[in-house]
């Protein structure tokens, strides 16, 4: 019952895989269930404790790596969920959607979209998938044309993933496709198509209870607030993420909610913003460094580049963007360069040399 439920009902099939476990422990299945529920909602320790109640010979073996590669990936571990596809080779040839879904995503989050579209593109030809794992795979294809900064043919399968979980009849995957198309939406330049998208992943998480989602469609929402400088309501809709997600476990979510923080305050310059904004860019590098993962880390350098500068170290922020150039260039983010090249001449104009600073602002425009 409580699997059956758990992509109508997630707080209802996380009170009977509670109240499956407490009747029999040591009942993998259960124990399972249960973990990955816990994961979805961000209680961590929780989910280590559940664990520990299997029996040592559930935790060896192909279905414990599957299932550890799962959990890592749904905390946002993606890293972590990498190691565990290398160190268990059998898994590449497991023909579980779920587990092909999560590596395919961990892949492509980490600067191996290629990978990641490969094991996406090899899963879609399984056999009798189901509407939910067909959807989850479109969206897991998406995502690596997205890293790969193909965005057209990013939406067309976010587009096909949408069309197939509202088919399915299944909120979640619904609530989950529509947040992750809403980044694609707003780099075509298709806002109002993000803001309906975001909405309705917004509207999804809360009726489905999943708080971490919910906390970072919020923060996407502040994005496009701060695009038309409505300041106020994007640090409203900031400091509700932040205060859920610091509730829980470092995550990508909180790395995106800190840098938005400090973007729009470096935009916004309000009083003690210069404070504000190298606070908040520090915080970001602190989680990404944490997540092990050089996207993440990408998304702390920049903020915390720019705040050096508007704080008078130009130096330092030079420093930062270099190192967010050099990352970007080797993960082959196309956007990332960008940003790393504005955040350089942004550092440059301060240190004085304002014709290096131009010739770095004309070729970010024209990469853009």
């Amino acid at each position: 019952a409580a699997r059956a439920l758990r992509s109508f009902d997630p707080g209802e099939a996380l009170r009977l895989a509670e109240l499956a476990v407490a009747a029999d422990p040591g009942q993998a299945e259960a124990v399972h269930l249960l973990a990955e529920l816990l994961t979805a909602r961000g209680r961590m320790a929780e989910v280590e404790a559940v664990l520990a109640q299997l029996p040592p010979g559930e935790r060896q073996g192909p279905g414990w790596a599957a299932r550890l590669l799962i959990l890592r990936a749904l905390v946002g571990d993606f890293s972590g969920a990498l190691e565990v596809w290398r160190d268990n080779p059998a898994l590449h040839d497991v023909p579980d959607p779920e587990v092909l879904y999560q590596a395919s995503f961990a892949h492509s989050a980490t600067g191996n979209a290629k990978a990641g579209l490969e094991i996406a593109a090899r899963a879609l030809e399984l056999p009798a998938l189901t509407l939910e794992q067909r959807a989850k795979l479109y969206s897991a294809r998406a995502g690596a044309y997205y890293y790969l900064s193909e965005y057209p043919q990013a939406d067309a399968d976010y587009a096909e993933a949408l069309r197939l979980a509202r088919e399915s009849g299944l909120p979640k995957p619904v609530a989950h496709i529509s947040f992750n198309r809403a980044y694609t939406l707003g780099l075509l330049g298709r806002y109002a198509e993000m803001r309906s998208s975001l909405e309705e992943a917004i509207r999804g998480y809360s009726e489905l209870g999943e708080v971490k989602r919910y906390a970072h469609a919020k923060v996407l929402v502040a994005q496009l607030y701060i695009g038309f400088a409505e300041y106020e309501r994007a640090e409203e809709a900031l400091l509700e993420s932040r205060d859920l997600l610091l509730r829980m476990d470092p995550s990508e979510s909180l790395v995106d909610c800190e840098k938005t923080l400090s973007r729009l305050y470096w935009l916004w310059r309000p009083p003690y913003g210069k404070v504000l904004a190298l606070k908040h860019a520090y915080a970001t590098l602190e989680v990404a460094r944490k997540l092990r993962s050089p996207r993440n880390l990408i998304n702390g350098l920049l903020p915390a580049a720019h705040a050096e500068t508007w704080q008078g170290c130009p130096e330092r922020g030079l420093e930062l963007a270099r190192e967010a150039l050099e990352q970007a260039e080797q993960l082959g983010q196309a956007w990332s360069v960008v940003f790393a090249k504005v955040a350089m001449a942004d550092a440059l104009e301060g240190l004085g040399r304002p014709e290096e600073a131009l010739r770095l602002y004309r070729e970010a425009e024209a990469a853009a």
